[in-house]
């Protein structure tokens, strides 16, 4: 993920769209995305997607439903979007879904089931998928929290692509629908849905050939130790994970030998018991390449999982150390959070994107819903490309300052109403006031691998530079609302003579 150094209008992606895009490089899923078996085409002359919805309600979404559509080489048409790349070629609407829809799309809302137009619409999609026997002509998709036990019977029993899970996997099963069905693909270009886009956008908000810093979410390894050593701690092969369950030390299991970056010093001061004997010692670009002599079965995949598995532990015996809290997220990874007290005022400081030194709540209270929310980030190892750790925040509720909350569902209620309003600009600086904390003076996290080995981390995130800029717009989504207390992290600027130059942002780190 890369963040504008200014503000930027993009929320932060939930986990599954983080990973359909890092796939795809965009939010357009290409037509090649495996679907079930093909069925035959609606008809002949029936070749577009219609879509309709509440409008004004959801005219942002349809927009951008209708530009990956048109994308794929989809004609698409809606009233906000008309027919991209092409002119109409029918007398009315209704023209248009009895005889040229190949796929009704409906945007379901708790708006849209309110609205006469849309549901004259429905009447007439209905009306045309029994007369003309088309099997699944309409397609339910749900944008908000409508209850499916308020849709109308012509639609309940539907097959209901939701929304509300997530942008870009229920896009990728749009797509998977579109082909299953036969859907066919008109001639819309890429050029057709650019030159929509240019006639759609301001003047000011235009592309400009000029340089922009974009903050990524990578917080680059700058050494790691040279070797991995595997050791015989004297015991049956089903008896080291117990053995090992007592030291802090990170490690690995190969077999009935205990892999790890610490020194025999290391296991005998944790395991004084046992009878500790090196058995190899492998350089880390020998494992890393994979096949390693002494680990002839270990391919490279599995031996950057091996070294994953070190720095994830490491990284967890240091957030432990700071005395942050852990918290198990659905996926079992784990979120280092701040508990109120932590630090004085709850507050950490950092320098943002102008150089000016700055500071951020780590750990707030909403008394609207009488609960405290905290600041956590997963960090989740890649040894693939440069080493580094990806950082992903994710909020924490207690009604203590100190305990998490014990129900998942409300757990993720609240985190979907109370962050609703936060932006790239703010995770961005939350991202930055947590990262300069964990790390020391020099803007270095150390993280030990035993009393003699250390993993050395830069804590401050990998830059990149944009070729091109853009301003800007004023947030028009319906989705920001304004709530009736401020629950945005508190901000402020610091003196300026305690300004740092962006420039020390920008260092590449050392190899």
């Amino acid at each position: 993920m890369a963040a504008r150094a200014g503000i930027n209008r993009q929320r932060g992606g939930t986990k599954q769209e983080d990973s359909l895009k890092s796939r795809y490089g965009s939010w357009v899923i290409p037509s090649s995305v495996t679907s079930p078996a093909s069925q035959p085409p609606a008809g002949p002359g029936r070749r577009l997607v219609f879509i309709s919805h509440a409008n004004p309600e959801e005219n942002d979404f349809v927009k951008w439903l209708g530009v990956q559509l048109a994308s794929a080489g989809y004609e698409v048409w809606s009233d906000v979007t008309k027919l991209i790349g092409g002119e109409l070629f029918w007398d009315d609407i209704e023209d248009a879904i009895r005889h040229h829809t190949a796929k009704f799309i409906l945007v379901v809302s708790a708006a849209a089931l309110n609205k006469e137009g849309v549901k004259d619409e429905i009447h007439l999609a209905v009306t045309v998928e029994r007369g003309d026997k088309i099997a699944n002509f309409l397609l339910p998709v749900r944008v908000d929290d409508v209850p499916f036990s308020d849709f109308k019977a012509n639609i309940a029993r539907k097959n209901v692509i939701d929304f509300k899970t997530g942008w870009a996997p229920a896009l990728a099963r749009v797509f998977q629908v579109l082909e299953r069905d036969g859907v066919p693909k008109g001639s819309v270009a890429p050029a057709d849905v650019a030159a929509w886009c240019l006639r759609q956008s301001d003047a000011d908000q235009m592309p400009r050939i000029e340089p922009e810093q974009l903050y990524s979410n990578w917080l680059p390894i700058v050494s790691l130790p040279p070797e991995v050593s595997l050791f015989s701690l004297g015991v049956a092969e089903t008896a080291v994970p117990s053995v090992m369950a007592g030291t802090r030390l990170p490690w690995f299991k190969y077999f009935r030998l205990v892999g790890t970056f610490g020194t025999e010093v290391d296991l005998k001061l944790a395991l004084p018991e046992q009878v500790i004997e090196r058995r190899y010692t492998l350089p880390l670009e020998d494992l890393l390449a994979g096949m390693p002599a002494a680990m002839p079965g270990v391919k490279r995949a599995d031996a950057r999982r091996m070294v994953v598995n070190l720095l994830r532990q490491s990284w967890n015996n240091a957030m432990a150390a700071k005395g942050l809290s852990a918290f198990e997220m659905a996926d079992n990874s784990v979120a280092w959070f701040f508990t109120k007290d932590l630090i004085e005022k709850d507050t950490a400081y950092f320098v943002d994107h102008t150089g000016k030194r700055r500071r951020k709540a780590m750990v707030g209270r909403s008394e609207k819903r009488g609960v405290y929310w905290h600041l956590g980030f997963i960090a989740k190892p890649v040894m693939t490309g440069t080493p580094h750790f990806v950082m992903k925040a994710a909020i924490i509720f207690s009604h203590d300052g100190k305990t998490p909350l014990d129900s998942v569902e409300k757990m993720h209620k609240l985190r979907r109403g109370f962050c609703r309003n936060w932006w790239n600009g703010q995770w961005r600086d939350l991202m930055l006031a947590y990262v300069a904390w964990i790390g020391d003076e020099d803007g270095r996290l150390k993280l030990p691998m035993g009393d003699f080995a250390e993993v050395v981390v830069d804590a401050r995130p990998v830059m990149f530079e944009s070729p091109v800029s853009c301003a800007d717009p004023a947030v028009k989504s319906r989705a920001v609302v304004l709530d009736d207390e401020d629950e945005t992290p508190p901000e402020a600027p610091v003196e300026p003579d305690e300004a740092l130059e962006i420039a020390d942002l920008a260092e590449p780190a050392d190899d």
